[in-house]
């Protein structure tokens, strides 16, 4: 370290690491939930749209043409920022499971102390796209939150793959009302 006892430091540590995880616990739910806002605005724009087309005169083909690529195009802009907003809580919830597993080791372990270039902030490479305050994190907790969120990768997987199936559903719920019941 710089001089100092190792234990001189071990309460600054702590304290650190419980502020990196009070701000990446609170970014990681606003991600989680702006993603289900988006999820959930897709979803009723959707439902305005057919029952736009339920209450409309028959379409010309045409304008199921321009319809149809509205919705694909919209629906592609969603897929876009869910798929942001769910890449970057991936990675907010490894940095808040590296600070609970690195304050549970310093408690647990006396002997244990990250070394100077553990501590020394690094770029997360591994956080594309950017993620808030990547460039002041300590190069072990970046490595450890690596690990952590590729363990629970699987559960947050399924969690997204419902969104996207929500959108993929709600697209084609118009695209099949105007191409098989409106008549030309």
């Amino acid at each position: 370290m710089d001089g100092r006892n190792p234990d001189d430091i071990r309460p600054e540590l702590l304290r650190y690491l419980a502020d990196v995880r009070a701000h990446y616990a609170a970014y990681h739910n606003h991600k989680e939930a702006t993603a289900w806002a988006a999820t959930g605005l897709y979803l009723l724009l959707v439902a305005q749209l057919v029952k736009s087309l339920a209450d409309k005169p028959p379409v010309s083909c045409a304008a199921k043409g321009v319809i149809s690529v509205v919705v694909v195009v919209v629906a592609s802009l969603f897929v876009m920022y869910l798929r942001r907003q769910f890449t970057v809580t991936r990675r907010a919830s490894g940095y808040v499971g590296a600070c609970f597993q690195l304050g549970s080791r310093l408690l647990s372990d006396p002997s244990y102390m990250p070394s100077r270039d553990e501590l020394a902030p690094e770029v997360d490479e591994a956080s594309w796209p950017p993620i808030q305050s990547r460039f002041s994190l300590p190069k072990v907790l970046i490595s450890t939150s690596g690990t952590l969120a590729n363990k629970a990768l699987p559960n947050r997987r399924s969690l997204e793959a419902l969104a996207y199936a929500l959108i993929l559903v709600g697209g084609s719920v118009p695209l099949l009302q105007l191409w098989l019941f409106c008549a030309n």
